[in-house]
């Protein structure tokens, strides 16, 4: 069964260069909501009447019959989240702005090449490959989003990782040399940009945050700068293409000495768990972004040393982990071995299922 995934998944992969730059939808991911409350497109849902296609039955030829012929479909071979799944399909070929739409024109009959581009991305959906990708595009957190694969798909909790960071920017007199209300820049460094998700929310949510994004995939470089462009925020960041070594440095210099905030979600999977990951992971996804090594900690760890070099005093790290981590985390850096960080843990937050999925830890002032 793996091997004909594989096989169907080949030529879907091509699908992202045949992607239309007009084909923009925002869309929240599938996995975190079961009433997606809103998927849009730059262009309105046509409403002109259509005369059905010649040759076949116009009931199934409806926008209705289609959903749930392919909802089914999908259903029966084990697709996740096929109702969801092909209504952002069909939604994206008719170029609506919302499900509402799908259901108050639900006994539109589609064209034929409407028809033929909902079967070619549902057999796309049927080889596993994320809606995010095959849509092209995704909105977070009001920000439309290019994705491209295989460049890591931020989840829900991604969310909540960015609301954890924005409590963590200075306030006020809190940074000895860097204030928000004395108008300075606030300096962020972002490990692991992906999409550039976090850096651009960051940047969104205070005009005052300056962002320095680092990854180690060419890829994911420069799709964070393209959305950066697109969003306005390309003056605001800068895109380093360096990877992250055990010691805590990097092969190319950050251009900052010190930062204000540093984020991340890092690779954290344990290796062991990586062979139960979704095949929508496993066959499309870059899964360097999620092996984390044999504990997890692989580069979590080098991340606290990263933190402890480049933070200002009273500068935050807040991290993603695994809920098995925090208490690991606090252990280690807690150990005498480790007492020339100069770091406190200051607090753990829950994801969306209550569990310690957050770390925040706080650079002290040196002797």
């Amino acid at each position: 069964m793996a091997f004909n995934i594989r096989a169907l998944a080949r030529p879907c992969l091509g699908l992202i260069t045949d992607l239309s730059a007009s084909s923009r939808i925002q869309m929240r991911s599938m996995e975190f909501s079961k009433d997606l409350p809103s998927v849009r497109l730059l262009s309105p849902l046509s409403s002109s009447a259509r005369s059905g296609v010649p040759g076949l039955d116009s009931s199934n030829t409806t926008i209705a019959a289609v959903l749930s012929k392919w909802e089914n479909k999908f259903k029966d071979e084990g697709v996740a989240e096929p109702k969801d799944s092909i209504r952002n399909i069909v939604l994206h070929v008719m170029g609506g702005k919302s499900f509402s739409e799908l259901d108050r024109h639900s006994t539109v009959e589609m064209t034929s090449d409407e028809l033929l581009e909902t079967d070619r991305l549902c057999e796309c959906r049927l080889a596993r490959m994320p809606v995010q990708y095959i849509i092209g595009e995704w909105e977070f957190r009001g920000i439309s989003l290019k994705m491209v694969p295989p460049v890591f798909i931020p989840r829900p909790e991604t969310e909540i990782l960015v609301d954890v960071a924005v409590a963590a920017l200075p306030h006020g007199k809190e940074c000895d040399n860097c204030s928000i209300a004395e108008g300075c820049h606030v300096n962020v460094l972002e490990v692991g940009s992906g999409c550039g998700a976090i850096s651009l929310s960051l940047m969104k949510e205070h005009p005052k945050v300056y962002c320095t994004a680092v990854d180690q995939s060419t890829t994911a470089c420069r799709l964070t700068m393209e959305n950066a462009m697109s969003a306005g925020f390309a003056r605001r960041i800068n895109v380093i293409h360096a990877k992250l070594a055990e010691d805590g440095t990097f092969n190319k210099a950050l251009g900052h000495d010190k930062f204000d905030l540093i984020v991340s979600n890092p690779p954290y999977v344990p290796s062991q768990d990586m062979l139960s990951l979704e095949p929508e992971i496993k066959l499309y996804e870059d899964l360097r972004a999620l092996d984390g090594g044999v504990d997890g900690l692989r580069l979590v760890k080098p991340l606290i040393k990263v933190a402890s070099k480049f933070l200002r005093h009273k500068g935050r790290l807040v991290m993603e982990v695994d809920p098995s981590h925090p208490e690991a985390i606090q252990k280690w850096i807690s150990e005498e071995a480790q007492s020339n960080l100069r770091l406190k843990y200051e607090a753990t937050h829950q994801d969306y299922s209550h569990k310690p999925r957050f770390v925040q830890l706080i650079k002290m002032k040196t002797a």
